[in-house]
Parts: structure tokens; sequence; C-alpha cells
């Protein structure tokens, strides 16, 4: 039997083996051939027949088709799979995209919406998940902080409110305070010129001037502190020339502490530089209240000024700024210093527990208080513009040896000092040879406009009033003054329109462009701020004066302007209750002193103490009376500022004055 016909001749594997061998028809030999190959398995069943063997069947087959077969399926169960699996990615890209990227983007953009202060918009919220809890919280987060915003808003604007109402309250109290206390102080000037008062009227006068002033600086004081809490305060430089500007100083302070037996020097620690440029006022106020403190509180003993000065360097200074153009500055402006100033006495010294509150305003220490003077603002206002000059001031105390107060603040050198002119005694008259110069007074207030009116005429000025800022627009039109004082707060139109309009008309005039004499505007105004000043002065006003003013004042103004030269109290030719008699001998004072009533020592006493020129000159015109000779010397030393003189001869005539101090 032929078994080749049993052979799957289309199956691969054997179409191969029989390619290999085409000779091969035996087909016991084919089917060994097909047994040897690798992809070939044979399975050989034998064939029995009762028992008896009968021969064997060998059934061979392939694994080639299994294995195509297999790879088949695998590849239809991979791509199903890859399929599904590309499918599941695309949903679940769609989902994520829907209920997680969306929403995110959406919270990505609401922060950024809340960070640039958009309010307005929310979160849409479409589900329960943690997206959507996420997207409530931050909707009620955005909520809770609009809300917040708006408080806040709410708060600043009723801060800012609060803050404009205490300023125009300050302002407005300032004006209310000042502006009777012009009229006060101002008529008790004009009064103790009058030389026909008994000795009761100047008595009185007096202690009205002397109240009047203690009032101003209690005035000074608060709205100083008002003005700090504000910020409202700046620093404001002039040059002068330091060392006889710090012994002025101690020459003033000089006076009380002679009448207590104390000894006041200033010990200059270093060379310092001739001339500087600061803050002059404020560095006054702070020495004066420093040494004036440390006098007040030192029974015996000593105080002592220390000044130091070291160079800076303006290459570390410029480099620590990092500003490239403060070393050309510093370079221009001139060589800067740091000067310390250090205040030592002999007192009884600040007890720990008060050194934390020492600086706080209106509190005072236990010393303070058994003093019964002042409000507890001197050292914080002192530590304020100490701080405002680019320092801080320092304190170190011990109980029963004394206190020191120290501090260091820049100055830059210059060359020379500004000019100024000061008047310290008593102006009569204009000197002759000079313009009759015509002099407005604008300002609504009556008792103000004729207290100035008075003072002006009574010294030779040619003077009209206006009581509106019209009526100053009309008088410079028709009677072209020289000079006006301006009122800042009036009806109808107030001294900044005033002046703005004269300013104007001055421009179309062409007076401003020519050498024509323009007119001098100084501002007269009872408000204390430092931006009515600035108002003023952009208004076109040419300088600033605050009421209640001293006349010297109002005359040094217009001497500064006008170029005035003036007659003086006790010049040769100008007769005064005194002059027809000759000086006494320094040592003599004492003696004739011993001679006055009591009440004249001790007011002329308190003057001095007080360096109160003015009522120092108002006794001795008393004085005058009755001690022409004495009057003359006295005189001398209240123009020559000599108070150290008048106290230490009336503490030696009476010593009852130096006791009472």
């Amino acid at each position: 039997m032929n078994l080749t016909r049993y052979l799957n001749r289309d199956d691969r594997v054997i179409q191969r083996q029989l390619a290999a061998a085409p000779a091969m028809t035996d087909p016991i030999a084919i089917a060994n051939m097909l047994d040897r190959a690798d992809s070939v398995r044979r399975i050989t069943v034998p064939i029995e027949s009762l028992g008896q063997p009968l021969g064997e069947v060998w059934l061979g087959y392939t694994q080639d088709n299994v294995r195509a077969e297999a790879i088949a399926t695998a590849a239809m169960t991979v791509g199903a799979i890859a399929i599904g699996t590309l499918a599941l990615a695309g949903l679940t890209i769609v989902l994520f995209n829907r209920w997680v990227s969306k929403p995110l983007k959406h919270i990505a953009d609401m922060s950024e919406a809340l960070a640039e202060g958009s309010m307005e918009r929310c979160l849409y919220v479409t589900s329960n998940d943690e997206i959507g809890q996420l997207s409530r919280s931050f909707n009620s987060m955005a909520d809770r902080l609009q809300a917040t915003l708006t408080g806040l808003a709410e708060a600043r604007d009723k801060a800012l409110a609060s803050n404009r109402a205490k300023s125009e309250f300050l302002a407005n109290m300032s004006h209310e305070l000042r502006t009777p206390l012009n009229a006060i102080l101002g008529f008790s000037q004009i009064m103790a010129r009058d030389t026909t008062l008994s000795e009761t009227h100047q008595s009185t006068v007096a202690t009205i001037n002397r109240s009047g002033e203690h009032l101003l600086s209690l005035i000074n004081d608060v709205l100083e502190m008002a003005k700090i809490e504000a910020g409202r305060i700046f620093a404001s430089t002039s040059k002068f020339e330091l060392a006889p500007y710090l012994e002025s100083i101690v020459e003033m302070i000089d006076v009380r502490a002679k009448s207590k037996g104390l000894h006041l020097t200033v010990d200059y620690l270093s060379d310092i530089p001739k001339f500087v440029e600061a803050d002059e006022n404020k560095l006054r106020q702070v020495l004066i209240n420093l040494l004036g403190n440390a006098v007040k509180f030192t029974n015996e003993g000593s105080v002592i000024l220390y000044v130091e000065a070291k160079e800076l360097d303006i290459s570390a200074a410029s480099a620590s700024s990092n500003d490239p153009s403060d070393e050309t500055d510093a370079a221009s402006s001139g060589r800067r210093h740091a000067i310390s100033f250090m205040v030592e006495d002999t007192g009884p010294g600040i007890a720990a527990e008060d050194m934390e509150t020492i600086f706080e305003a209106f509190i005072q220490t236990d010393v303070g208080r058994s003093s019964t003077n002042g409000t507890g603002l001197g050292l914080p206002i002192s530590r304020k513009y100490v701080q405002l000059m680019g320092g801080d001031l320092a304190v170190k105390s011990e109980v029963d040896r004394g206190t020191t107060f120290a501090f260091t603040i820049p100055v830059v050198e210059v060359e020379s000092a500004d000019t100024r002119r000061e008047i310290q005694r008593r102006v009569v008259g204009i000197a002759p040879g000079q313009p009759q110069y015509r002099i407005l007074v604008v300002d609504d207030n009556a008792e103000n406009r004729n207290l100035l009116s008075k003072l002006l005429e009574m010294v030779g000025f040619d003077v009209r009033v206006g009581e509106t800022g019209m009526d100053a627009v009309e008088m410079w039109k028709h009677w072209e003054p020289h000079l006006i004082w301006m009122d800042m707060r009036m009806p109808v139109m107030d001294g900044y329109e005033a002046t703005s309009y004269i300013r104007e008309l001055e421009e179309d005039d062409g007076d401003v462009d020519t050498n024509a004499q323009v007119t001098v505007i100084l501002a007269l105004t009872a408000f204390a701020f430092e931006e009515q000043r600035t108002k003023a002065l952009n208004a076109g006003c040419n300088d600033y004066v605050r009421k209640p003013f001293r006349e010297n004042e109002v005359f040094e103004k217009l001497a500064d302007y006008l170029n005035i030269q003036y007659l003086y109290e006790g010049d040769d030719g100008i007769e005064t209750n005194n002059d027809s008699a000759e000086a006494i001998a320094d040592d003599e004072v004492k003696s004739v002193l011993r001679e006055l009533p009591e009440s004249w020592r001790s007011e002329l006493f308190d003057a001095a103490e007080l360096l109160d020129s003015e009522v120092a000159s108002e006794v001795v015109a008393r004085i005058a009376s009755d001690r022409p000779a004495l009057a003359r010397t006295l005189q001398q030393w209240i123009d020559e500022f000599r108070f150290d003189l008048i106290a230490e001869a009336i503490a030696a005539a009476s010593p009852a004055p130096a006791e009472r101090s």
C-alpha cells in the first residue's frame, strides 16, 4: 500500500521536506525523514488483534500550524486589547478634561482674577466629587475674601475720613486758638509801649503777656505732637555757624543755671566745622529742651553739653546707599560730618521703671510730676525731631548720680551761613531818608486787622486795611502797596485765591518779565500745619508768618523784603524815658536794685529767667520813672541779651526770687 497518499502534501512543512529530497519516494523513508524534522512530532500507536501485534500506526503532526494559529490568536488578542486600551484612554482623557482639567483651569483663572482684584467671578459647581468640593470651598473663600476686602476698604475709608476730620479739627482748633491769642499777645505788646500806664496796669499787661506766651507754648506742644503722630513734620535745613549757635543756646539756659548755683558749660571733644547745613530750628528746640530739663531737675553740681564731630566717609556712605549719584551729590554739597551731642547732669537720675516710658507722650517720671511744670511732651517731641534729622535720642541714668542724653545727627559742612536779620530791640520808627512804604493789611478778623495796622502805623508806615481777598485785589490795583500782609482764610475770596489772582495780573502786566517791583505778599495765618505754608507759597506768597506773631517778627520780615532801616528804643537821638540819664556802673546795680519794690524785682527776675526781652523792657520802663540811670543800664543788658547779669544782680540784691525758683 502506498502510504504517501495519506500525507497532507498541502502542509508547508511536508512541502519543504519533499522539496529538499525530490528523489525520495519511499513512504517509510519519507516518514522517517519527516520524523527527524524539528517541527514534526510523531505519535506511534500499536495495532493488535487478539493480543497479537499486527503493526503500528504512525501519526505525525507539525507545530507550525499551532504556532501560527497561536500567533494569530495572540495578535488578534493584543490588537483587541490595544484598541480597547486606546478607546479607554481616549474616554479617560475626555472625562478627565471634562471633570478635572477644565474645573482646575477655571480655579486657576479664578485665582488670577482674584489676584488682579476682580471679585465678581465665581466657579460653577457641576458635581459633588472632590473637584466640586474644592470649587465650593474656593467660592466660599472668595466670598469671605471679598467681604474682608470690602470691610477693610470701609475701615480704610473711615480711617482716612477720621484722619481728615482730625486734621481739619486740629487745623481749625489751631486757627480758633491762635486767632484770639494773637489779639491778646499783640495788644499786650502795644500796651506795653505806653509809658503813661500806671505801675499796676503795667504789671497787669506783663502778666497777660506772660500768661499768653505760656498758653501758646502749651498749644504749640500739643499741636506739634499731633503733627508728629500724623506724619506731618518735615526737616527744613538752613546754613548757620555752629559754635556761636551752640554758645547762644547755652547762654540762654545759663541764666537759670546760675540762679540755682549750677555750673553750665559746653565742652568740644574735637574740632567742629565752622558752618553747617542742618535743621537749625529743630536742633535748637532739642538742645533747649534737654539742657532746660537738666537744669530744671538738677539742684547742685553741673550740667555739661559735650559736642564731637567726626567726618563721614562719603564713598562708604554712597556705597551703602547703592546710589552712584550720592557720592557726586555729597562731594558737590560739602563734606559730611556726624555731630554727636551729649547732655550730662548731676541730678537725681531716672528710676529704672521710668526708663521704659520716658519717651512716651504725656508721661512724666516721678521727678517730673513733682516739678508741677510741663506737659510730658518735651522728650517725645525731641526724640521725634532727632529721628527726623537722621539720628536717635538715647538715655542712660543712675539714680542719685545723674542722667545723660545723647544723640548723633549727620550734617553737611558749607562755606558760609545764610544771611538773616534778627531784631532784638524795640522798633520805634523808620530811619530817615527812606521812602514812605505803603503796607496793606487784609484780614477778616477786625481785632487782628486793627492790631497789625496799629502796630505798623505806630512806627510810621502808611497802612490801609481790607476784609476780604476781593478788597486786597482792588486795593492792589489802585493803591499799589509795597507789601501785603494777607490772611489766608477769609470769606468771599480767601487769601490763596487773592494771591494767585494778583500774581496772574502781574504776569499779564509784564511786571514779572521786567525790572519793575513786584508786590511782596506775606501770608499771615493762624493755621499751624506745614501744608498750609506750602499751599501759601505755591499760591505766590513770598513768605509765611503764623499767628500769634511777635512785633519783632513782623518788623524783621518787613526789613528782609523791603530793606527797611529802623530806629530803635535807646538809640542816640531817640527820646525814651531814660535817655537823659547816664548808665550806672555794674557794681552799683545791686545796691540800687535793693531800693526797688519787691514786685518789680520779682517781675524782672522772672523775665530774665525766661529770656523774655519784651517783658523785661516793660519792667525797665517802669523803673525808669524812679531810677533812670539804673533803667538805662538794665536796658543795655537787655539789648545785649545779658539776662545772666540781670538775674545775678537781682539774686544778690534780694535772694527771695532765687529761692523761689
